[in-house]
């Protein structure tokens, strides 16, 4: 969310106060949480509000994080929060204006598939740690979670119980397409975001548990090559899970915001070609009927290589 307002000393008295808006909309919108929109996980920060108190800023910038286990709870309080920042914003007289980014639904796990990789993880067997790398991870996770005792998860185990409460681009794919996914440890004194585990990534000590896990996702495609019947188990999975949804990216929203920048580079990288002597094409409006070589976004530009041997 961007709100407008003016840019004045503190102390001027009745303007539009973009930031003070910007506080009471959040205020209002996290107080509204409990009964409109249960279940709703919000997280906030400021990107831009002000360089010192006594200054009011004429631009602030939230960035608004919304969480549930489906999607449309999450769109519902999201349409919710923009309301409130709307009226808000209409009693202060400040100018708001709606950014959206993305959103994504929750990981839709296929059991035929996680059984799958859980038979090819059980012949490669768990990740081969040196006692080097258990010896750098001890200290790290001392470090990192100073009093709190090692513990490093180092049994094959299935998980189907519960939630796994993340967001990514996967979440989407998953309601389409069966996944499969297979994890390995961390210890869990290295909490994740933390500089620690970033720390660890970039160590040797972390190269077991990857390979582990590319060791168990190649069987796996053997084991579904062979077995084509397994494939099938898992679209019928996938087809009752979903049952008659119509799943639909949420991505659109996203890319009216960024169409105009689209069709500045696209024009942009047309001159540029046309200069090369290559054929180009640019078009504007949605493309109805998609094929491969054209990326279907509301701004549209497609090229032509004509000439494209002058470059082998």
């Amino acid at each position: 969310m961007q709100g407008s307002g003016d840019s004045a000393h503190a102390g001027m008295g009745d303007l539009r106060n973009a930031l003070k808006t910007a506080e009471e909309a959040v205020a209002a919108f996290v107080a509204a949480l409990p009964e409109q929109f249960p279940g709703i996980n919000e997280k906030h920060v400021f990107r831009s509000a002000g360089i010192m108190p006594g200054v009011m800023p004429d631009e602030v910038r939230l960035w608004c994080l919304l969480r549930h286990r489906d999607l449309e709870p999450v769109m519902a309080a999201y349409h919710g929060m923009e309301r409130i920042f709307r009226d808000v914003a209409a009693r202060t007289g400040v100018e708001v204006e709606e950014k959206f980014v993305s959103a994504c639904r929750g990981y839709l796990a296929n059991d035929v598939l996680g059984k799958v990789l859980d038979e090819s993880l059980r012949i490669v067997g768990v990740p081969k740690w040196s006692a080097a790398d258990i010896a750098f991870m001890e200290a790290l996770s001392l470090v990192a979670s100073p009093g709190k005792p090692f513990d490093l998860h180092r049994a094959i185990s299935f998980f189907n119980d519960g939630i796994d409460y993340y967001a990514q681009d996967d979440g989407d794919a998953s309601w389409i397409v069966p996944p499969g996914r297979g994890n390995w440890a961390y210890p869990t004194g290295v909490p994740i975001h933390h500089w620690a585990w970033t720390a660890l990534s970039g160590h040797t000590a972390s190269d077991a548990g990857p390979l582990t896990a590319s060791e168990a996702l190649a069987l796996a495609v053997v084991d579904l090559m062979i077995n084509p019947d397994k494939i099938a188990q898992a679209k019928a999975e996938l087809a009752a899970r979903v049952g008659p949804q119509q799943i639909r990216s949420s991505l659109p929203a996203f890319h009216r915001s960024c169409g105009p920048i689209l069709w500045r580079f696209a024009k942009r990288v047309g001159r540029v070609m046309r200069n090369a002597g290559l054929s180009v094409g640019v078009s504007r409006g949605p493309r109805r009927n998609y094929r491969p070589k054209h990326w279907e976004t509301p701004h549209t530009f497609t090229v032509s290589l004509k000439r494209l041997a002058q470059f082998a």
